[in-house]
C-alpha cells in the first residue's frame, strides 16, 4: 500500500511539472528542477523494489518519464515511456506523453504516430489533438493542423492545461489565417408541461433537437433543461450568465410559453399561475434578465425564442386596475443593446404555431438551415423566415431584433 501511495504522489508531481505548464511556473523553475530530480531518483528506487508488480513498475516508469521530460532529457523520457508502454500497451496518456517528448526532440513523424495511437484509444483526448496539431504544423501540414486545432476548441476543457490548449489553438488558427469560431456555449430550455394547462407537445422536442444540433456544430458547453419551475429556471440562467464571460458566443434558446405585459416580455416556468397581472414579476423570468446573461460574451450574444404561442394565461389574468386583461398576441417589440441579437419565432404582436409534427415550424426551419456551410447569422434568419412563411401559408413570420453587426457570424464555416 505504501508503494502505491508513493507512486500516486510521484505521478501527480511529475504531471504538475510537465512542460505544458512551464510558462505558468517560471518563478519556481529552480525548485521544480530539484523536485523533478528527486522524482527521478525515487522512481528509480521504486522500479528496483517493484518485484513482480507490473502495474506499479509501469506507473514508476511513467512518472520518471514525465520528470525527465520536464528536465528536458527527452531521449531518456522517450525510453521510459516505452518501458511503461511495454507493460501497459493500451494507455492513451502514455502515447500522448511520449508524443510530446518526441515532438520536443524534433521527431515530428514519431510524435504524430504516437498522438494517432493516443486518439485511437481515447478519441476525446483534446490535448492529443493539440499535440498532433503542433507536430503537423511543424511539418507544414497546414490543413490537417487546422482541423486538429478546431477539434481542440470544440471539446470541453476541465483542466488548466486543456484551457491553455484552447487559447493557444485559437491563436494558431488566427496566425494560420483561419477564421476561428471561438469558444461557444449555449443554454437550451424547453417547457411544455405547464401546471393546470394543456401541455405543449413540441417545446421539449424542439429543445432536445436544438441542443443536439448545437453540439454537432461544435458548441463546447450546451446545458439542457426541460419542464423547469421558477427556481430551476432562475438557477440555470444565473449559472449560464457566469460562464458567458469566458465565451466568445453565448446563445440562449427557449421554447415554451412567453407573455407580454405592459410592453415587457416574460418567459414562463411550468409552475407559473399568473392569477393577477401583479404576479408576473414574481412568477416568471423577464426577457430583460435573459438578455443581461448573454451580454458578457466577447462576440456573439444571441437569444432565440420559440415562445410566441397563443397563451392561455393572459386571457384569465386579473389586471391591477380591475377586470380581465384582454388577450394579447405574441411578444412585444424589443430593442436590445450591447450588440445583443434576439430572434422571435413570430414577429412581435403575432403568434407562432406549435406545429403538427415533432417540431414547431420555426425550429424545424432553424434545424434545417443552421448547419449549412458558409451561411452567416443574417442569411440564416432570412432562410428561416422564408421556410416558415412557406410552411405556414404566410401566417407566421420569424424576426430578428438588434442593431446590425459589422462582423459576420457563421455557425459552420465549411
Amino acid at each position: 500500500m505504501r508503494l502505491w501511495l508513493a507512486l500516486c504522489l510521484l505521478v501527480g508531481l511529475a504531471q504538475s511539472a510537465s512542460a505544458a505548464d512551464a510558462d505558468d511556473c517560471r518563478l519556481v523553475e529552480d525548485r521544480r528542477q530539484a523536485d523533478n530530480s528527486r522524482i527521478v531518483e525515487a522512481c528509480t528506487r521504486l522500479i528496483g523494489q517493484g518485484g513482480g508488480n507490473k502495474e506499479a513498475i509501469a506507473l514508476a516508469y511513467h512518472a520518471r518519464g514525465n520528470a525527465k521530460h520536464a528536465l528536458k532529457r527527452y531521449d531518456e523520457a522517450v525510453a521510459d515511456y516505452g518501458l511503461a508502454l511495454a507493460l501497459r500497451p493500451s494507455t492513451a496518456a502514455l502515447y500522448y506523453d511520449r508524443g510530446n517528448a518526441l515532438k520536443e526532440k524534433g521527431d515530428a513523424a514519431g510524435a504524430i504516430a504516437d498522438f494517432d495511437r493516443a486518439l485511437t484509444l481515447n478519441p476525446n483526448l483534446g490535448l492529443a489533438y493539440f499535440g498532433r496539431a503542433e507536430a503537423l504544423a511543424n511539418r507544414g501540414a497546414r490543413d490537417r493542423a487546422v482541423r486538429d486545432y478546431e477539434k481542440v476548441i470544440s471539446l470541453p476543457a476541465t483542466t488548466r492545461r486543456e484551457q491553455r490548449a484552447i487559447q493557444v489553438s485559437l491563436q494558431k488558427l488566427t496566425q494560420l489565417g483561419v477564421m476561428s469560431l471561438g469558444r461557444r456555449i449555449a443554454l437550451v430550455i424547453g417547457n411544455g408541461t405547464y401546471q393546470g394547462q394543456a401541455p405543449l407537445a413540441n417545446p421539449p422536442n424542439d429543445a432536445k433537437a436544438m441542443a443536439a444540433k448545437l453540439r454537432q456544430l461544435g458548441f463546447q458547453d450546451v446545458a439542457e433543461h426541460y419542464d423547469v419551475d421558477l427556481r430551476a429556471m432562475s438557477d440555470a440562467i444565473k449559472g449560464f450568465g457566469d460562464r458567458a464571460a469566458e465565451a466568445d458566443w453565448a446563445l440562449i434558446y427557449y421554447a415554451g410559453h412567453g407573455i407580454e405585459v405592459a410592453g415587457a416580455n416574460y418567459l414562463l416556468p411550468i409552475d407559473a399561475k399568473l392569477a393577477r397581472e401583479t404576479h408576473v414579476q414574481d412568477e416568471t423570468i423577464s426577457l430583460e434578465r435573459v438578455l443581461d446573461k448573454v451580454r458578457a460574451a466577447r462576440k456573439l450574444r444571441l437569444v432565440i425564442l420559440d415562445a410566441c404561442r397563443s397563451n392561455p394565461f393572459i386571457a384569465r389574468m386579473v389586471r391591477s386596475g380591475g377586470g380581465k386583461r384582454s388577450a394579447g398576441g405574441g411578444l412585444a417589440d424589443v430593442e436590445p443593446d450591447g450588440g445583443i441579437h434576439v430572434i422571435y419565432a413570430a414577429k412581435h404582436g403575432s403568434t407562432a404555431l406549435d406545429g403538427e409534427g415533432s417540431n414547431s415550424p420555426f425550429t424545424s426551419a432553424l434545424l434545417k438551415h443552421i448547419d449549412e456551410p458558409g451561411v452567416d447569422l443574417v442569411t440564416l434568419v432570412g432562410k428561416v423566415r422564408q421556410s416558415v412563411l412557406g410552411a405556414t401559408q404566410s401566417q407566421q413570420e420569424p424576426w430578428m431584433y438588434g442593431a446590425p453587426s459589422p462582423e459576420r457570424y457563421f455557425f459552420k464555416m465549411n
